[in-house]
């Protein structure tokens, strides 16, 4: 998308998550190596709406080059917001349990510098076949890349990978969290608010399985 033109940005920063979207084999063929602060506001002019059906920024300097990087901050959170929308609805039986990868909305990831967030999208999808397999046992969905915040200071000291704040049974018992492959800043910083947390989907589901709902109710969970 907005990279295209960016040779010196890093295969990383290139390949973001934040940085992918569904387009026709036209459109795609039309926009490659052209300059997003021109395209974007010509397909915008042509079918008012499409661009933020697409979750992309609607402010015009972020569609820069230049501003590559505060795009994909910008992106990520309204990524963010679907996904955890979409996790609600399901989790309220609002849509079917059957849905494409197109539904499942990819989620924001985590700055370089907190610790924390999804990796790629093999890591996604383990943590939202997690999220729905919790939530088909009548669970609360989590919620994917939470930011962790401190109360005292505003500043987001981690992303947990998939988190239950309230826990799994609200008031009943202590906030969860699903880390995959995450470091010991996001594990310590995940302790030191009260998380329990689990570095494996397997993990969780003998935690639920032991301590939330009981053995007799649970289907295995494909990591």
């Amino acid at each position: 998308m907005l990279s295209r033109n960016l040779k010196t940005r890093s295969k990383r920063q290139v390949n973001a998550i934040a940085n992918f979207t569904f387009l026709t084999q036209e459109t795609n063929l039309e926009v490659t190596k052209r300059n997003p602060a021109e395209y974007i506001p010509a397909y915008e002019k042509r079918t008012p709406g499409s661009i933020a059906s697409h979750w992309i920024p609607m402010d015009p300097k972020l569609w820069k080059p230049e501003n590559y990087l505060k795009f994909l901050d910008e992106r990520r959170k309204l990524l963010a917001e679907a996904a955890n929308e979409f996790l609600m609805r399901l989790s309220a039986g609002s849509i079917p349990l059957a849905v494409s990868p197109e539904e499942i909305q990819i989620v924001e990831r985590a700055a370089a510098s907190v610790p924390g967030g999804i990796d790629d999208d093999e890591e996604e999808a383990r943590l939202i076949r997690c999220n729905i397999w919790a939530t088909k046992h009548g669970l609360p969905a989590g919620e994917l890349s939470y930011e962790l915040v401190d109360e005292k200071t505003g500043d987001v000291r981690a992303i947990l990978d998939l988190a239950w704040p309230q826990g799994l049974q609200e008031g009943l018992s202590q906030p969860v969290a699903v880390l995959l492959g995450e470091g010991q800043d996001a594990e310590e910083a995940a302790s030191q608010a009260g998380f329990r947390f689990f570095t494996s989907p397997r993990a969780f589901r003998n935690y639920v399985e032991q301590e939330i709902i009981g053995e007799d109710h649970l289907e295995p969970v494909t990591e």
